[in-house]
């Protein structure tokens, strides 16, 4: 690690992540790469950069990956806003976890991967 600001994941961080990657098919590197994750936090929603060390890719693939949606408070359901949670790959390591919510406000709701819908993104041979 070249950045003394990395640090393991919080459960909730990893939570989050292990649930995005719940539907994608052979995940076992994903899951390695998350278990061995460590991770710096790069915006106010919590947005997070991955260093992983040591990680088998999972395909030569990058972009993103899995999205998830969860609603906040405000959330309706024809206009949203939701708040996202976007993995992203970079030559099939996991580099970032992107989280926003659609207006650009505040997050009011407390993240619950249990309540995510999650759609896959890349395709596995890219």
């Amino acid at each position: 690690m070249s950045d003394k600001n990395f640090r393991p994941m919080t459960v909730l961080e990893k939570s989050i992540v292990l649930k995005l990657i719940s539907v994608v098919d052979g995940n076992e590197n994903l899951i390695k790469q998350v278990e061995s994750a460590h991770v710096k936090r790069i915006d106010d929603y919590g947005s997070l950069e991955f260093d992983v060390f040591d990680a088998v890719p999972y395909a030569n693939v990058s972009g993103p990956m899995v999205t998830g949606q969860q609603e906040d408070i405000d959330t309706t359901a024809i206009s949203g806003p939701y708040i996202n949670f976007i993995l992203l790959l970079k030559a099939g390591l996991i580099s970032e976890l992107d989280i926003y919510k659609d207006d650009g406000e505040k997050v009011v709701a407390i993240y619950d991967p249990e309540k995510f819908f999650l759609s896959r993104g890349l395709p596995p041979n890219g």
